[in-house]
């Protein structure tokens, strides 16, 4: 007797499999969406139950539901009534275990207002704050120069020479890592691009005028003080930045003003080495922070007090091009800056139970 030999080809293999994968699904989905429907049912029975004291079985039966059968919404609503039901039962462990596990499942979750005095006590008794905030600053700043004792290749006095504020640009990395209620530790990164205007009379017939552009990797460290509540979040600024100079350069010109003579100018004048590559400054300032889902957005506006001289005195005459064609020579000074800036920290949340709050 012979035997026959069906043959599969590999299109009805496919069309096989795509069967199976869709019949799999569909019988997931529908199992899913009867364990949602019976855990919504419960839910609503429970919350019915609670209203009506009969406390003992919630917390079992949703404690199942909340695994695998509610949406977001729904499981909020599961945990507060667990928590509820166990504070009325007596029982604060279980109570204070399902509020941690709410916090960390809800990690913005906040008080209405309209919860019983044992569900805010419990509330207020853990860490619901961000712990650590990190984000970009956008901003500008205005530069101030300090002068000091004063250079040059001729008699000068300050009523000669002219410092002018311009406005320059920052972008940056901040972090806040928050050690109390009210106590931020601060950290940024910044690049900072600060410039000002110099202008110096010669003689009795010419002058010259020039613009300082600095390039400036800043790092900030510092505390800030916080009032106000949760939404709106005002604060004071104080701290020590350490600044590297990347590069600084001149747009410079000399002109003679009564006479017949061509203005003297030229390509940019790269004078990193003329400054001190290394400074620090001390700042104060104040801004606020706004609460948006899971971030903050900030404000701040900052003075920062240089404390070293700008010039590397030890090369103060190297530059000839400046001396002798352009006839300056640098003045001792500090360069002091009043910054502003905006961003967007995204927060971090690591709920807790302070136990020297817990049920005094």
């Amino acid at each position: 007797m012979s035997k026959s030999i069906i043959y599969i080809t590999p299109s009805f293999r496919l069309i096989a499999l795509r069967f199976v994968l869709i019949f799999f699904s569909t019988l997931f989905c529908s199992s899913l969406a009867f364990s949602q429907k019976n855990c919504l049912q419960e839910l609503e029975k429970d919350e019915n139950l609670y209203a009506e004291g009969k406390l003992k079985d919630i917390p079992l039966i949703l404690s199942q539901c909340i695994k695998k059968g509610f949406d977001k919404e729904q499981k909020t609503r599961a945990y507060e009534l667990i928590i509820l039901s166990y504070l009325y039962l007596d029982n604060e462990l279980l109570a204070a275990e399902n509020m941690l596990a709410l916090l960390r499942f809800e990690k913005e979750y906040d008080l209405t207002g309209r919860e019983p005095a044992e569900f805010k006590k419990l509330y207020n008794s853990f860490r619901t704050y961000p712990i650590f905030m990190i984000g970009v600053n956008l901003g500008g700043n205005f530069s101030f120069a300090s002068p000091g004792e004063l250079y040059g290749v001729g008699i000068l006095s300050k009523d000669s020479i002219n410092y002018n504020t311009n406005l320059g640009i920052k972008i940056g990395i901040s972090s806040d890592f928050q050690i109390g209620k009210h106590i931020l530790l601060s950290q940024e990164i910044n690049i900072q691009n600060i410039n000002y205007t110099y202008s110096n009379r010669l003689f009795d017939f010419t002058q010259y005028e020039f613009r300082e552009s600095q390039t400036i990797l800043s790092l900030p460290i510092g505390m800030k003080i916080l009032a106000g509540g949760k939404k709106f979040l005002p604060f004071i600024s104080m701290g020590i930045g350490f600044d590297i100079l990347l590069r600084s350069n001149l747009q410079i010109t000399r002109t003679f003003p009564e006479r017949p003579i061509v203005d003297v100018t030229g390509q940019d004048v790269d004078i990193t080495n003329l400054r001190n590559q290394n400074n620090y400054h001390f700042y104060f300032g104040t801004g606020f922070k706004w609460k948006v889902p899971r971030s903050f957005f900030f404000f701040e506006a900052r003075f920062a007090s240089s404390r070293l001289n700008q010039v590397n005195v030890n090369r103060r005459y190297s530059n000839t091009e400046l001396i002798y064609r352009y006839g300056h020579i640098d003045n001792d000074f500090l360069l002091n800056h009043l910054n502003f800036s905006v961003g967007l920290q995204y927060n971090f949340y690591k709920p807790k139970l302070l136990r020297k709050y817990f049920y005094n």
